[in-house]
């Protein structure tokens, strides 16, 4: 038996597949955001990881990519970590970093989305909380801005945290199985409209969320921590490699190839 803990953003997507699997597996899901502060991210999924030692699993799948390298120097416990290869979560939607990777090549400049995405955006736009950095939702943010600041700091400040939106040139929609589409691909494409974006739509896969939670870890998409090892980021295609932790969690780590 499995215990799965990720972040919320993938939550469609793993529920997916979990109810498909071989194996038992047990979810549990983060709030999304932790990789916008990614000492406070890695200290919550560190207390995830340690609260489910108690707990009689085979191995932890940790649903989290290297996002900001957050996981850099989380450590297994008693129970070994398996995490896909990736640099964020838009390989697990599209099934291989190599995927991801040309995609990126041949559209720089792309903002991705995922119904899962969009889902906890919309989630938390609801709860009062902001989500205009996702480009998703703009409707009475400014107004917001002008009650709390006046109009000129608010023109400033929209202009300014909207600058990113530059920074782009497409808006692609990832269209996962097991989706009804047409709410999000229409959400995608006003976004593209609002910022000026080519809307691009993109056939998504689910096949290493799958393998992930079957058990099917090849080294070449999965890293596998051993108990007392902990996470290290490397510069080439692996992305993570195992690190060995040298007094302590706090102490010095060492990072070492994986085993073959």
């Amino acid at each position: 038996m499995y215990k799965l803990i990720a972040c919320e953003v993938a939550r469609p997507e793993f529920d997916r597949v979990i109810s498909m699997s071989r194996k038992s597996v047990s979810a549990e899901y983060l709030e999304q955001g932790h990789h916008n502060d990614v000492v406070r991210g890695r200290k919550a999924i560190q207390e995830r990881i340690d609260a489910a030692g108690e707990g009689d699993w085979e191995a932890l799948l940790l649903g989290y990519a290297l996002c900001n390298n957050m996981l850099v120097g989380l450590q297994a416990r008693d129970k070994p970590l398996v995490i896909a290869r990736a640099h964020d979560c838009i390989t697990w939607f599209l099934g291989s970093k190599e995927r991801y990777a040309s995609a990126f090549e041949e559209a720089p400049g792309t903002y991705y989305y995922t119904a899962g995405w969009l889902k906890v955006v919309r989630s938390h736009d609801q709860a009062g909380q902001s989500a205009s950095a996702s480009g998703v939702l703009v409707e009475g943010e400014y107004a917001r801005l002008v009650e709390q600041y006046g109009e000129d700091n608010a023109a400033y400040l929209w202009e300014m945290s909207n600058a990113w939106i530059k920074n782009y040139r497409f808006g692609a929609y990832i269209a996962v199985p097991g989706v009804d589409h047409d709410v999000y691909r229409k959400r995608v494409q006003e976004i593209c409209a609002r910022n000026s974006w080519e809307y691009k739509e993109i056939e998504g896969n689910l096949g290493l969320l799958q393998r992930w939670v079957d058990g099917e870890w090849d080294a070449k998409d999965f890293l596998i921590v051993k108990p007392g090892d902990t996470i290290a980021p490397t510069l080439d295609a692996q992305i993570i490699a195992v690190g060995r932790n040298e007094g302590g969690q706090n102490g010095r780590i060492d990072r070492h190839q994986d085993a073959p």
